[in-house]
């Protein structure tokens, strides 16, 4: 006997009577076989029509709960499982704390009352088509995926509350309509794949998953929620590991409640629409995203949307989003933490302020093509914004009013580049950190709108001027009200280190050649400072000198060379002269030091050296003799002139060779 007829044959001694459409269950449910009841007929196969299905297409409830509770029966079902299309189940079905070691599945079939499976183990479960009146399956255990889709309608509750799912809940193209009441109820579930209410799915009621675990992706594009008045979907502490979606025509008529969240993804909400005027339409507050949000591409919302105090690990998009709230906030991000990119650009407008107090975005701000107005106060107030990424103010962006980035950290690119100058628009930097400045050097405020002092930045982008000369204009960009020494020190240092180290040494120049650092010396301080940059260039160009000392040098060689040839160069010691038979003749020894006109200009001109000139040779006062240039002129040369001049070159040769150290060595600098 096969095991088909044994199970026929065990129904019969349990309800005696069996009906046609018992035995095709039994016969197929042993073959591991659909019981299919069709009629093959669109209109008439249509679970809305069962109240007019025949007794052929019928079954009781108990049939099914004999199948799966009693231990002879349900060793002759294969593997398989109960696979019934198209039958009418009457009776309420009970399968309460059972433990069915098949997965169950009905395909386009009607359950006249409910169905209950409370606390019960099932390896899989698919009600796919199927319509139901409730359905209990708190605390349930499924091995495997459920399959609430493709027309499954439920009149009541859906309850999910503690279940554990180890597949995916697929709920795409369903119908939930409990108005007024809980469509789903799955606080507090755990789902390890995902959950999918999109593609159709419709919910009139109130969908809850607060507490709830879902390891994939919670996907609800295209999918209506309507609880007008009331929250939609309430998601409160939520655990997502993947993504949420809610784009692709998305509607939700009554709040989504997001608070607390934690997803692993993005939160995705293109194309979405939000509508829930008397209150929030979109509340996220406190919650954690490791991925993006995008609010974007037709995102619609009427009622606030609220990321405050919310941790965001990827971008912040808003590109072409609209936000709208007659009654408050069109968009809180007070105290937000975004890892990612916050993007207000492609025709984001806003009339009044846009507060990102205090927020913190680790990847990048993106405005471009953006239009912030307000006349009164600050277009954009981004006191303490943290950016790990970019800050883009680009394209056709435009503010009128202050744009606030006081002691802002921006860890990418700090991007200005707009069609046009910002003109009166007072940009705030002060002690601001960038990592890249990239910006149109033309296109910042105008002079005295622009305050730089305390901005720290690492490096100038590849595109952006490095010339010393655009860059000081720019500086001076800076209000006049005080001397900044700062910026021109954090540009030299970044220039320096970029391998501009002539650029650099202009800007630090500029630095000492500030109209209100010159305007604030007395005329004497302000001779000195002229010299010093004339001669070492404020002791960034001490090689300047050298110029300086090479020509005093050579002046000093042609005169003593000249004046030694007139004779008004006479030996300075008595030893000099060669003595025969102890008179004292005009001869000088050949002991005595040679006079050299160069040497001895140097040794003239360079302090603590000695090179057996200076000492030994002096211009002589009392002479004055003509120095011929043959068949050219005669140029008379006077010793007491000659020695002016050297005392002249003296003094030189202690000023320049004290400053050339001096700048060598930073000294200059470092009081300067």
């Amino acid at each position: 006997m096969d095991n088909a007829s044994k199970l026929i044959e065990l129904a019969q001694k349990r309800f005696v009577i069996l009906t046609p459409a018992d035995i095709k269950l039994f016969r197929a449910v042993a073959k591991g076989e659909g019981a299919y009841y069709s009629a093959g007929n669109e209109k008439e196969d249509d679970p809305a029509n069962a109240e007019n299905w025949g007794e052929e297409r019928t079954l009781k409830a108990d049939r099914i709960e004999w199948l799966c509770i009693d231990s002879d029966a349900k060793n002759l079902v294969t593997h398989k499982g109960l696979w019934v299309i198209g039958a009418c189940i009457k009776e309420s079905l009970e399968l309460m704390f059972a433990h069915i070691i098949y997965p169950l599945c009905f395909e386009k079939c009607a359950f006249t009352a409910g169905l209950n499976i409370l606390q019960s183990e099932i390896q899989g479960l698919s009600l796919q088509g199927t319509h139901v009146r409730n359905l209990n399956a708190h605390g349930i255990k499924i091995v495997g995926h459920v399959f609430l889709r493709s027309g499954f309608l439920s009149r009541g509750e859906v309850g999910l509350i503690g279940a554990l799912i180890e597949g995916g809940l697929d709920c795409s193209g369903s119908q939930f309509n409990n108005k007024g009441g809980v469509t789903i109820g799955g606080d507090g579930m755990t789902v390890k794949g995902a959950v999918s209410l999109g593609d159709g799915f419709r919910s009139v009621g109130e969908v809850r998953l607060s507490g709830a675990t879902i390891g994939g992706n919670l996907e609800c594009d295209g999918g209506q929620f309507n609880n007008k008045g009331m929250t939609a979907i309430i998601g409160e502490n939520i655990i997502i590991k993947g993504n949420v979606f809610l784009r692709d025509g998305f509607c939700a008529t009554g709040e989504v409640n997001l608070c607390g969240a934690t997803i692993g993804g993005i939160l995705s909400c293109e194309c979405g629409s939000f509508e829930n005027e008397s209150g929030q339409a979109l509340n996220c507050k406190g919650a954690t995203i490791n991925g993006s949000v995008k609010l974007k591409d037709a995102f619609n919302a009427k009622g606030e949307v609220s990321l405050a105090n919310t941790k965001v690990g990827g971008d912040i998009e808003c590109d072409n989003g609209t936000f709208e709230n007659k009654s408050g906030p069109a968009f809180s991000l007070d105290g937000v933490e975004v890892k990612g990119e916050v993007s207000l650009k492609d025709g984001f407008n806003a009339n009044g302020e846009v507060c990102l107090v205090a927020a913190k975005i680790k990847e990048s701000l993106d405005c471009r093509d953006s239009v912030f107005i307000n006349d009164e106060g600050n277009a954009i107030d981004a006191d303490g914004l943290t950016i790990g990424g970019d800050l883009h103010l680009r394209d056709d962006f435009s503010a009128t009013g202050h744009i606030n980035l006081i002691g802002s950290r921006i860890g990418g690119y700090f991007i200005l580049t707009p069609n046009k100058s910002l003109g009166e628009s007072e940009i705030d930097l002060s002690s601001a950190r960038v990592n890249t400045l990239c910006d149109n050097i033309d296109r910042w405020s105008d002079e005295g709108y622009l305050k730089l002092n305390g901005l720290e930045y690492e490096k100038i982008a590849e595109d952006s001027s490095k010339q010393a000369g655009e860059r000081v204009g720019w500086l001076r960009l800076q209000p006049d009200d005080q001397f900044r020494p700062q910026p021109y020190e954090q540009l030299a240092k970044v220039l320096m280190k970029s391998g501009h180290e002539g650029e650099a040494i202009q800007v630090l120049i500029a630095k000492n050649e500030d109209p209100v650092k010159l305007d604030n010396m007395s005329w004497y301080m302000r001779l000195w400072h002229w010299l010093l940059g004339k001669l070492i260039g404020y002791g960034y160009q001490p090689r300047k000198t050298l110029a300086y000392i090479l020509f005093i040098i050579s002046m000093g060689c042609i005169l003593f060379s000249v004046g030694y040839q007139a004779k008004v160069i006479s030996p300075s010691q008595k030893s000099a002269y060669e003595i025969v038979n102890g008179v004292k003749t005009d001869t000088i020894s050949a002991e005595y030091p040679v006079f050299n006109a160069m040497l001895y200009s140097i040794d003239s001109f360079v302090p603590l050296v000695d090179l057996y000139q200076g000492k030994y040779w002096l211009p002589n006062a009392n002479r004055a003799n003509d120095f011929r240039i043959p068949h050219v002129a005669t140029i008379p040369v006077s010793g007491g002139l000659l020695r002016y001049y050297l005392w002249f070159h003296i003094g030189c040769g202690w000023l320049l060779t004290s400053l050339f150290v001096a700048g060598l060595t930073g000294l200059v600098r470092k009081f300067h």
